[in-house]
Order: C-alpha cells, then sequence, then structure tokens
C-alpha cells in the first residue's frame, strides 16, 4: 500500500515589539502553546519588566568571538527565569561574544524546570552531533 504523507500549512506569526526589525521580535506558531523571544543582548535591561521572561524556558546565546570571526558561536542554556538568568550571563567576561538571545517559553505555563533541562541536554546533544558530521 502506498502511504502520502500529508503537509499541512503551519502559520507562523512575527511580531516586531518595538517596531524595529533589529530590536525585541515574539515569534509564535498557530496550534503551539508555546513562544519565541528573539532580542539583541543591548535590550535585555527593557526586559525586567515583561512576564514572559521571568518563565522557565530554553535559550540560545549567538555571537563571534571577535569582529573579524567568520564563524558564530552559540550558547545552548535553561532557566527558571530567563530574565535573571540572562542577566548573570550579561556579567560573565566568558559569555562576551554574546550578541543576540532567541528564547523559548511556554505561554500556559505547562513548560517546567524539568522540561527545560530535558530540551537544554537535548539541543547540546543534536548541536554536538552536527559539529561532528
Amino acid at each position: 500500500m502506498n502511504m502520502q504523507i500529508l503537509n499541512h500549512g503551519k502559520k507562523i506569526t512575527l511580531f516586531l515589539v518595538d517596531g524595529e526589525p533589529d530590536g525585541k521580535k515574539t515569534l509564535s506558531l498557530g496550534g503551539w502553546n508555546g513562544l519565541g523571544l528573539m532580542f539583541p543582548r543591548n535590550k535585555l535591561k527593557e526586559l525586567g519588566s515583561d512576564e514572559n521572561y521571568q518563565k522557565p524556558g530554553i535559550y540560545f546565546l549567538f555571537g563571534k568571538e571577535s569582529e573579524d570571526s567568520l564563524v558564530y558561536s552559540a550558547y545552548i542554556g535553561e532557566a527558571e527565569n530567563i530574565f535573571d538568568r540572562l542577566t548573570t550571563h550579561s556579567h560573565d567576561k566568558s559569555k562576551d561574544f554574546w550578541h543576540l538571545t532567541v528564547a523559548f517559553i511556554s505561554t500556559d505555563d505547562s513548560l517546567t524546570k524539568a522540561h527545560v533541562k530535558y530540551l537544554e541536554s537535548r539541543c547540546a546533544e543534536l548541536a554536538n552531533n552536527a559539529k561532528h558530521s
């Protein structure tokens, strides 16, 4: 029997929170209870009062070791409170490369500390496997 996989369209909504393409963004996918958060490091202080950043989540820090570098570096992390953890990272000299943050949270508080620890571990495993391929 010939089985055909049916593809269904997905609606992704990208919202420019402060109206700037290089500013804060939220990303949502229709039918998903998650929310993607994207922002440049220099906007971190503005996020302290936003309840989305007080939630558990997984995050990725991206940047270059130097302006001359051709390769981007990435750091994968998890937190019970995204804002608090990123604030700690902002004072960490080993994270000076970081310029862009992408984080994922749940909109219905269904993402727990155990979930984000698993997601961090799985993402790190996938990143390491990709590096060796």
